[in-house]
């Protein structure tokens, strides 16, 4: 036999002790005009706290500096998604399963960044960029502005290089240090410098048009004190140590004492 406690003001109940209540059925149910909205029960042995509306959803609020927030919302017309107000902190987080396997941002034109703690990294335990290329969304290239170590056999389909074409403009022209090979085009006697290089680069210096002579000025050169270039395909390859440029193969180039 069910019993009524009605009251038409606030019902208080106070004690000194604990408020135990205790429901055989398992069930506390929470009504609103006789209509039930949650409902708090024991499942087996687990505590279970549900929401009794269609999609109705679970939010969990508090107040921050005096104004109620939201600081989670469980909602149910979408599976139980879950919708934090602030950061989430985890000691660990296992995703067992992804529906879409994607991570976005919603911030306009905003970056993931994954930014690891301390001198940790980031590990990417099977690293897949577009297939098997990596490619760059902003320009024809792909920049590693760090020092790169290949233990194993680099294999390359296209140039592992790069190629300045540098044309004579009357001033002396200056012959990079960023890119493998340098290609000189000269519409009159030109002259060209070389700085020096890092210990163990590798530099190749062609005359690709002759319009005139081109001569080559390196700031250190073991060989001698300058190249002259003065016919198409005119080659040098160099190699630089502490000491400077030491040449390792010429093609027609004069080199000059």
């Amino acid at each position: 036999m069910s019993k009524t406690i009605r009251t038409s003001n606030n019902l208080t109940v106070d004690a000194t002790g604990d408020i135990i209540l205790d429901a055989d059925n398992a069930d506390i149910k929470l009504q609103d005009g006789g209509t039930e909205f949650g409902r708090i029960s024991r499942v087996t042995s687990d505590l279970v706290i549900k929401s009794m509306g269609d999609n109705n959803d679970i939010l969990f609020k508090g107040l921050d500096a005096s104004a109620t927030i939201t600081a989670l919302q469980l909602d149910m017309s979408e599976g139980g998604n879950a919708i934090f107000s602030g950061n989430v902190t985890a000691t660990d987080i296992t995703a067992n399963s992804l529906t879409t396997n994607v991570i976005n941002s919603n911030g306009s034109n905003a970056n993931i960044s994954i930014q690891p703690s301390g001198t940790g990294s980031v590990e990417i335990g099977a690293l897949d960029v577009k297939g098997t290329s990596i490619s760059s969304t902003d320009s024809t290239l792909v920049n590693i502005n760090e020092s790169v170590n290949v233990t194993g056999t680099l294999t390359s389909r296209g140039n592992v290089f790069g190629v300045q074409n540098l044309t004579g403009s009357g001033s002396t022209e200056v012959i990079n240090l960023t890119d493998t090979v340098t290609l000189l085009t000269t519409t009159g006697a030109q002259a060209f410098s070389l700085a020096n290089g890092t210990e163990g680069q590798i530099k190749i210096i062609s005359h690709k048009v002759n319009g005139g002579d081109a001569t080559v000025t390196p700031a250190s050169f073991v060989n001698g004190t300058s190249i002259t270039f003065n016919n198409v395909e005119d080659t040098v390859t160099m190699l630089y140590q502490s000491t400077g440029w030491v040449l390792l193969a010429r093609q027609n180039a004069t080199v000059n004492a």
